[in-house]
């Protein structure tokens, strides 16, 4: 309490000048204690920033991230569906050379009912594999030769037919949806 009363004293005692002297000299000091809280709000607002623009970073960074695991499962499970339709293509193609000696040996005339009719079964049950494996047969025959689904082997003349027609069909042709898996082997009409 003394010293307040002494300050006040002084400010009385003193001259204008040196009021104004006191003046300068504390706004001074005022400025000087201001301008490290200024920058440490500036110091705090670039830190803010810095933090602001890292996060936007790191959520781009995820986003990508993301985007590439959701295209690279997309292409996993398109390389996996490729790689069991190749697989059953070429589990097939070995296959129907077998069937086609199956159906030559139904064909066949033989004196045995019994033998015949199990060789039927027998080829009735492998088609509906096939089938079951989506497997079809191409109907060809007397339809025009197409050279993506068909193999000429052989041309004859025929003037009952149009040109390019398929007369005989010496080896059926197999596709699974679209996929030709042995094209039919044809004789053509010139």
């Amino acid at each position: 309490m003394k010293e307040k009363q002494l300050d006040e004293k002084q400010i009385n005692n003193e001259s204008p000048k040196d009021l104004e002297k006191n003046i300068e000299t504390a706004s001074e000091t005022n400025d000087v204690t201001e301008e490290p809280s200024k920058k440490t709000k500036r110091k705090k607002k670039t830190g803010t920033e810095k933090k602001d623009s890292e996060l936007d970073l790191l959520s781009e960074k995820l986003l990508r991230i993301a985007a590439e695991y959701d295209n690279y499962r997309k292409r996993s499970e398109k390389e996996k569906s490729e790689s069991f339709s190749n697989g059953k293509v070429f589990v097939v193609e070995r296959l129907l050379p077998v069937l086609d000696t199956l159906e030559i040996a139904a064909a066949a005339e033989s004196s045995d009912a019994e033998y015949k009719k199990g060789v039927e079964l027998i080829v009735s049950l492998f088609k509906d594999t096939l089938s079951s494996l989506d497997v079809e047969e191409m109907d060809v025959l007397g339809k025009e030769f197409d050279p993506n689904t068909c193999c000429a082997v052989s041309v004859e003349e025929n003037g009952e037919q149009k040109s390019g027609t398929v007369l005989r069909v010496m080896q059926k042709g197999y596709t699974i949806g679209d996929r030709v898996i042995r094209p039919a082997a044809v004789c053509v009409c010139h």
